[in-house]
């Protein structure tokens, strides 16, 4: 049978000790965690919260999930419309990949999506003031349609091309790993 990604909820603080034992009995899982603080960017002084806390992302099959009700730690699996939530590949690559790039990221709740016809999508947007045209900062937003969350976090200057930034927004001027 095809493994896919479901989703255990944890008790509070449990998170860790779940993936251990998935890890230990080679159950491929996820436990997305959001770098909080530093200065400037740095990893100086930054702390690993849970993005989602009480979740864990876990890969397997149905017949799997008896087993993982069991593990000590794990309330459940998450359910949508009276069946365990699948999620696509694609949105749990592209949340890891964004938490890879990006820290101090805030989440958003959003309608939730489970049907296949709505892919993660992920923009660019820069903040502006009053006070100039110069966008201040520029934010990327990742949208996870059947988790039901937006994601949006600060480019780092590191990310960011300084050529020609101005009122209208061009894509083309940021790293191609952002393009639209």
């Amino acid at each position: 049978m095809e493994q896919k990604w479901y989703a255990v909820y944890t008790k509070p603080g449990n998170e860790k000790k779940v993936c251990s034992v998935l890890s230990k009995k080679n159950i491929e899982h996820y436990y997305p965690v959001n770098k909080v603080g530093g200065h400037n960017n740095s990893l100086r002084n930054t702390t690993c919260e849970p993005l989602f806390p009480c979740f864990v992302f876990v890969k397997t099959t149905e017949q799997q999930h008896i087993f993982l009700q069991q593990i000590t730690g794990v309330i459940n699996m998450v359910y949508w419309k009276n069946a365990p939530a699948v999620f696509p590949d694609e949105e749990i690559n592209c949340l890891a990949d964004f938490i890879s790039n990006h820290q101090n990221i805030s989440t958003k709740q959003i309608a939730v999506n489970q049907t296949n016809s709505i892919k993660p999508k992920r923009v660019i947007y820069p903040v502006h003031t009053e006070q100039t045209e110069q966008p201040v900062k520029l934010i990327v937003e990742v949208t996870l349609p059947s988790i039901g969350y937006s994601l949006s976090a600060e480019l780092r200057n590191s990310e960011v091309e300084t050529t020609g930034v101005s009122n209208v927004f061009p894509f083309e001027t940021f790293s191609n790993k952002y393009a639209v």
